[in-house]
């Protein structure tokens, strides 16, 4: 698999600072865009599109503001992006779960769904907006926890609720889940996170541990991250928007038709 970027892209990427990793491929930067316009081979007939997409704003103490026009954009822009391709929008199967009712619940109900359902020539894509956090697991090494709905106050750092692992869901958690998805292509998306480490655990998590499995599956996993911590009430194009950076300019993006989603997965 090769991932082919326009120069463009690149450098409006490069603006909000946020990074793309992939396994299983090479990285090519060029003028291969197919630009405004453009009309896209019909290449995905067959196989489904399983979206996970989550957005929590009202979290119980406090507030955010973008989260669930991130989830849904997100859906918006796959739909976009595949029927673009000549896909058909009835293959697209999307679990949209906003506030209260994401709570880990859910989540993981949802993910087992796909678990149950997708096949290897499917696509598996996955959002978080929300919060996390880095802490300790029970034997005491760093992981990156999303915090779903929860049904009390955490009081954003204040109570001792916020820094156990209780009713979160940790990186590991997700990434043993997501092994059992066997679509060969998946795309991870998140903007939550609140620490310097969050790229680095997110990138050492989602890696196949195991050579072995990564030969057998023969899965592409290209991951979406921030290079920082990304704050609420930034600017892009020196105007508030009310999507995260790396949200807001696959918007742009693909509206212009600079850029498919799906392209990450052209052989």
């Amino acid at each position: 698999m090769k991932l082919i970027f326009t120069k463009s892209f690149l450098t409006k990427l490069f603006f909000c600072l946020f990074f793309i990793f992939s396994f299983n491929s090479k990285l090519i930067a060029g003028e291969t865009g197919p630009g405004p316009g453009a009309k896209y081979p019909k290449r995905y007939k067959t196989g489904k599109v399983y979206v996970l997409s989550i957005g929590i704003d009202e979290y119980f103490g406090f507030k955010l503001g973008n989260c669930k026009n991130d989830a849904k954009e997100f859906i918006n822009i796959i739909k976009d992006d595949f029927i673009k391709h000549g896909g058909n929008d009835s293959l697209i199967i999307s679990y949209l779960l906003l506030d209260s009712i994401a709570t880990k619940e859910n989540i993981l109900k949802a993910l087992n769904d796909i678990i149950s359902k997708a096949k290897p020539e499917d696509f598996f894509f996955f959002n978080f907006a929300g919060v996390s956090s880095e802490l300790l697991d029970s034997s005491g090494l760093n992981d990156v926890y999303f915090y779903p709905y929860l049904n009390y106050d955490l009081k954003w750092g204040k109570s001792p609720d916020f820094f156990t692992t209780k009713d979160k869901i940790s990186l590991t958690e997700f990434r043993n889940l997501a092994d059992f998805i066997i679509a060969k292509q998946q795309l991870m998306l998140s903007e939550a996170g609140f620490t310097p480490n969050f790229q680095k655990l997110f990138i050492k998590s989602m890696i196949e541990s195991s050579p072995t499995i990564s030969d057998l599956t023969h899965r592409n996993r290209v991951l979406l991250l921030p290079r920082k911590v990304v704050y609420e009430g930034i600017k892009c194009d020196n105007k508030f928007n009310t999507y995260g950076p790396i949200m807001y300019y696959l918007n742009r993006l693909s509206v212009s038709n600079q850029v498919n989603l799906f392209d990450l997965f052209s052989d």
